[in-house]
Protein backbone atom coordinates (compact mmCIF):
# COMPACT_ATOMS: atom_id res chain seq x y z
CA UNK A 1 0.00 0.00 0.00
CA UNK A 2 2.88 2.49 1.17
CA UNK A 3 4.44 1.83 -2.08
CA UNK A 4 1.36 2.53 -4.29
CA UNK A 5 1.01 5.64 -2.59
CA UNK A 6 4.40 6.91 -3.27
CA UNK A 7 4.15 6.03 -6.74
CA UNK A 8 0.90 8.26 -7.29
CA UNK A 9 2.64 10.60 -5.37
CA UNK A 10 5.80 10.83 -7.35
CA UNK A 11 3.44 10.46 -11.04
CA UNK A 12 1.39 13.20 -9.72
CA UNK A 13 4.21 16.08 -8.42
CA UNK A 14 5.49 15.43 -11.62
CA UNK A 15 2.89 15.99 -13.87
CA UNK A 16 2.00 19.28 -11.48
CA UNK A 17 4.81 20.11 -12.08
CA UNK A 18 5.16 19.76 -16.12
CA UNK A 19 1.39 21.86 -16.00
CA UNK A 20 3.29 24.88 -13.95
CA UNK A 21 6.24 24.29 -16.53
CA UNK A 22 3.90 24.90 -19.48
CA UNK A 23 2.50 28.31 -18.20
CA UNK A 24 4.24 30.78 -20.03
CA UNK A 25 4.49 34.22 -17.87
CA UNK A 26 3.04 36.96 -19.69
CA UNK A 27 4.41 38.76 -22.53
CA UNK A 28 6.84 35.88 -22.90
CA UNK A 29 6.27 33.44 -26.05
CA UNK A 30 4.58 30.20 -25.72
CA UNK A 31 6.96 27.19 -25.31
CA UNK A 32 7.76 25.57 -28.27
CA UNK A 33 11.03 22.83 -29.37
CA UNK A 34 10.08 22.74 -32.95
CA UNK A 35 12.35 25.46 -34.08
CA UNK A 36 15.18 24.07 -32.99
CA UNK A 37 17.16 21.67 -35.50
CA UNK A 38 18.07 18.13 -35.05
CA UNK A 39 20.42 17.53 -32.06
CA UNK A 40 21.02 21.60 -32.20
CA UNK A 41 20.20 21.60 -28.31
CA UNK A 42 22.59 19.43 -25.72
CA UNK A 43 23.64 20.14 -21.91
CA UNK A 44 25.49 18.81 -19.04
CA UNK A 45 24.19 19.33 -15.60
CA UNK A 46 26.04 18.56 -12.10
CA UNK A 47 24.59 18.80 -8.69
CA UNK A 48 23.86 17.87 -5.52
CA UNK A 49 21.27 17.91 -2.83
CA UNK A 50 19.45 15.12 -0.90
CA UNK A 51 17.63 11.89 -1.19
CA UNK A 52 15.06 9.36 0.57
CA UNK A 53 18.12 7.45 1.05
CA UNK A 54 20.54 10.37 2.24
CA UNK A 55 23.18 12.72 0.80
CA UNK A 56 23.21 12.83 -3.27
CA UNK A 57 25.37 14.13 -5.33
CA UNK A 58 24.98 13.64 -9.34
CA UNK A 59 24.93 14.26 -13.27
CA UNK A 60 23.47 13.97 -16.43
CA UNK A 61 23.71 14.52 -20.32
CA UNK A 62 20.94 15.43 -22.52
CA UNK A 63 20.91 15.74 -26.05
CA UNK A 64 17.86 16.61 -28.12
CA UNK A 65 16.51 13.91 -29.97
CA UNK A 66 13.53 14.59 -32.47
CA UNK A 67 10.61 16.49 -30.53
CA UNK A 68 12.55 14.66 -27.10
CA UNK A 69 15.67 14.46 -25.07
CA UNK A 70 18.06 11.63 -24.92
CA UNK A 71 19.80 11.43 -21.87
CA UNK A 72 22.34 9.35 -19.37
CA UNK A 73 22.55 10.03 -15.97
CA UNK A 74 24.51 8.95 -12.74
CA UNK A 75 23.34 9.51 -9.43
CA UNK A 76 25.19 8.37 -6.02
CA UNK A 77 23.16 8.57 -2.65
CA UNK A 78 25.06 7.69 0.51
CA UNK A 79 23.16 7.03 3.81
CA UNK A 80 22.70 10.15 6.53
CA UNK A 81 25.01 7.50 9.30
CA UNK A 82 26.50 9.86 11.93
CA UNK A 83 27.79 6.70 14.26
CA UNK A 84 29.43 5.77 11.08
CA UNK A 85 28.80 1.69 11.84
CA UNK A 86 28.39 1.26 7.82
CA UNK A 87 28.59 3.64 4.95
CA UNK A 88 25.31 2.08 2.94
CA UNK A 89 25.10 3.25 -0.95
CA UNK A 90 23.08 3.15 -3.71
CA UNK A 91 23.55 4.75 -6.97
CA UNK A 92 22.38 4.35 -10.22
CA UNK A 93 23.48 4.61 -13.82
CA UNK A 94 20.66 5.35 -16.60
CA UNK A 95 19.25 5.88 -19.89
CA UNK A 96 16.20 7.60 -20.42
CA UNK A 97 14.18 9.42 -22.96
CA UNK A 98 11.37 12.14 -22.69
CA UNK A 99 9.59 15.17 -23.81
CA UNK A 100 10.61 18.67 -22.94
CA UNK A 101 9.26 22.24 -23.49
CA UNK A 102 12.20 25.68 -23.76
CA UNK A 103 11.05 28.73 -23.87
CA UNK A 104 13.35 31.83 -24.21
CA UNK A 105 14.62 31.91 -20.48
CA UNK A 106 13.97 27.88 -19.33
CA UNK A 107 13.68 24.12 -20.09
CA UNK A 108 11.46 21.87 -18.05
CA UNK A 109 11.73 17.60 -19.13
CA UNK A 110 10.68 14.53 -17.83
CA UNK A 111 11.67 11.27 -18.55
CA UNK A 112 12.01 7.39 -18.53
CA UNK A 113 13.76 4.36 -19.45
CA UNK A 114 16.17 1.62 -18.21
CA UNK A 115 19.15 1.87 -15.72
CA UNK A 116 21.46 -0.18 -13.88
CA UNK A 117 21.80 0.21 -10.06
CA UNK A 118 24.08 -0.59 -7.45
CA UNK A 119 25.05 -0.76 -3.95
CA UNK A 120 26.27 -1.81 -0.54
CA UNK A 121 23.70 -3.15 2.32
CA UNK A 122 24.21 -3.59 5.93
CA UNK A 123 24.24 -7.18 6.17
CA UNK A 124 24.04 -8.94 9.49
CA UNK A 125 26.01 -8.72 12.77
CA UNK A 126 29.57 -9.62 12.66
CA UNK A 127 30.71 -8.55 16.23
CA UNK A 128 30.41 -5.78 18.40
CA UNK A 129 33.54 -3.88 19.77
CA UNK A 130 35.05 -4.58 23.91
CA UNK A 131 34.24 -0.91 24.65
CA UNK A 132 31.36 0.83 26.55
CA UNK A 133 29.83 1.87 23.31
CA UNK A 134 29.67 -1.89 22.25
CA UNK A 135 30.37 -0.46 18.48
CA UNK A 136 28.74 -2.98 16.04
CA UNK A 137 30.27 -4.33 12.75
CA UNK A 138 28.30 -5.46 9.67
CA UNK A 139 29.22 -7.28 7.09
CA UNK A 140 28.76 -5.44 3.89
CA UNK A 141 26.60 -6.66 1.56
CA UNK A 142 27.19 -5.61 -2.20
CA UNK A 143 23.92 -5.78 -4.64
CA UNK A 144 23.15 -4.62 -8.27
CA UNK A 145 19.79 -4.91 -10.25
CA UNK A 146 17.87 -3.30 -12.84
CA UNK A 147 15.61 0.06 -12.57
CA UNK A 148 12.90 2.01 -13.82
CA UNK A 149 14.51 5.33 -13.56
CA UNK A 150 12.33 8.79 -13.73
CA UNK A 151 14.08 12.36 -13.56
CA UNK A 152 12.60 15.87 -14.14
CA UNK A 153 14.53 18.72 -15.19
CA UNK A 154 13.18 22.74 -14.46
CA UNK A 155 16.40 25.13 -15.58
CA UNK A 156 16.65 28.73 -16.30
CA UNK A 157 18.98 29.82 -18.17
CA UNK A 158 21.45 32.75 -16.95
CA UNK A 159 23.58 33.44 -19.58
CA UNK A 160 22.38 32.87 -23.07
CA UNK A 161 24.80 32.31 -25.91
CA UNK A 162 23.69 31.56 -29.18
CA UNK A 163 27.32 30.66 -30.45
CA UNK A 164 28.92 29.24 -27.19
CA UNK A 165 28.59 27.66 -24.35
CA UNK A 166 24.75 28.99 -22.03
CA UNK A 167 24.43 28.32 -18.44
CA UNK A 168 21.85 27.95 -16.44
CA UNK A 169 20.49 26.90 -13.10
CA UNK A 170 17.96 24.68 -11.36
CA UNK A 171 16.15 21.73 -9.74
CA UNK A 172 16.62 18.12 -11.00
CA UNK A 173 14.59 15.75 -9.64
CA UNK A 174 14.85 12.03 -9.83
CA UNK A 175 13.33 8.60 -8.68
CA UNK A 176 14.04 5.33 -9.34
CA UNK A 177 12.15 1.91 -8.65
CA UNK A 178 13.57 -1.02 -8.48
CA UNK A 179 13.38 -4.54 -6.37
CA UNK A 180 16.67 -3.73 -3.52
CA UNK A 181 16.61 -0.22 -2.44
CA UNK A 182 13.89 2.44 -4.30
CA UNK A 183 14.98 5.78 -3.77
CA UNK A 184 14.07 9.46 -4.83
CA UNK A 185 15.06 12.89 -4.63
CA UNK A 186 16.91 16.03 -6.09
CA UNK A 187 19.65 17.90 -6.66
CA UNK A 188 20.48 21.70 -7.13
CA UNK A 189 22.25 21.98 -10.00
CA UNK A 190 24.32 23.89 -12.64
CA UNK A 191 23.74 23.43 -16.13
CA UNK A 192 26.40 24.61 -18.96
CA UNK A 193 25.51 23.54 -22.80
CA UNK A 194 23.79 24.59 -26.02
CA UNK A 195 21.20 25.72 -24.55
CA UNK A 196 19.76 28.05 -27.20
Amino acid sequence: MQAKTTLRNTVLGIGFCLLLASVSPAGEEAPQVHNYKEGQLGWINLGIGASSFGFSQGGSYSQQIWKGILSTRFIHNTEFDFLNIIDETVWDLGLLYGGMVKSKYWIASISTGLSLVGGVQQGKLLYREENWLRTPHYKKDKFQTIGIPIEFQMFITLVKDPKNVSIGFGLYGFRNFNSEEPFGGGLVCVQFGKLW
